[in-house]
């Protein structure tokens, strides 16, 4: 079985002295050289790159995006430079994984919240399969635990017809005009939650730490997302119901509340478990 993107982080790059298609060495002192696309595998002509291009095709987008991530900008059609050679950036991998990080530690309670209040799902819950929440966050620096890694920045609903907008730059993506496979609206996403009564969508990007953007340009122009699912339970339809009608209207608020590790309040209170 070839290997699946999310080996991309683990694949080895192969090194330069040996054709990677006849397994010629390379003579003393030659370096091979390697594929244009993915910088990965090495050839010692054009002919034996042809003839490798069948098994190589497999791999060779794996090692195009293993390389991507280490590029020190999440800004589309922005390489940056490497984390190893430029300067001292974090690189997508480091953002991807820190977002990650985060999302799970504010899905069950924060993120969950804010889709309901955001959304107003309790007097229009079809909206979230026709809208999603989409954050733009800063990273703190002397963050203490994984609630607090981030800084609010702002958050928007944006409706899904967006998803298919942003993939268009990428040729054969979008099909009828409907997302690709591999971004779930969240119509689709609600079959992974077969007891839960729906599902919602939040995108989270990190902005640097002088970069200015809106949430829509920061959803357009930058790559590498927190994409978290967020499965809509009766019970939190009966809970939230109880809440008092003027909270809807604070949730960016109580939105950065959260995020500066307090419950969801328009009032700062130190969150503890309880609350989830």
């Amino acid at each position: 079985m070839s290997p699946s993107l999310s080996d991309a982080s683990v694949l080895p790059k192969p090194g330069n002295t040996v054709c990677a298609a006849c397994q010629k060495a390379a003579a003393p002192g030659e370096t091979l050289k390697r594929c244009q696309n993915c910088r990965s595998a090495p050839y010692c002509s054009k002919e034996c790159q042809v003839a490798d291009w069948k098994k190589h095709k497999r791999i060779c987008s794996v090692y195009m995006r293993d390389s991507a991530l280490g590029f020190t900008t999440t800004n589309v059609n922005d390489d940056g430079s490497k984390g190893k050679k430029g300067r001292a950036a974090r690189t997508r991998i480091e953002v991807l994984q820190d977002l990650a990080i985060w999302g799970q530690a504010h899905n069950e309670d924060t993120l969950t919240i804010a889709c309901w209040q955001a959304m107003d799902l309790l007097n229009d819950f079809g909206k979230a399969e026709t809208h999603f929440l989409v954050m733009t966050l800063r990273k703190n620096e002397t963050w203490t635990s994984p609630r607090t890694m981030y800084k609010f920045v702002d958050a928007q609903i944006l409706p899904v017809t967006l998803l298919s907008e942003r993939c268009k730059p990428v040729p054969g993506a979008v099909r009828d005009g409907r997302p690709p496979n591999f971004i779930k609206g969240p119509d689709k996403l609600k079959h992974d939650f077969p007891a839960a009564i729906g599902c919602a969508l939040v995108m989270a990007y990190e902005l640097e730490p002088d970069e200015n953007m809106t949430v829509e340009e920061a959803f357009m122009k930058k790559n590498s997302p927190a994409y978290q699912p967020i499965p809509l339970w009766q019970e939190h339809k009966d809970k939230f119901s109880r809440y008092p009608s003027f909270f809807p209207s604070f949730w960016k608020l109580c939105l950065k509340n959260g995020m500066d590790g307090g419950g969801w309040s328009p009032i700062f209170e130190p969150w503890s478990p309880a609350q989830s």
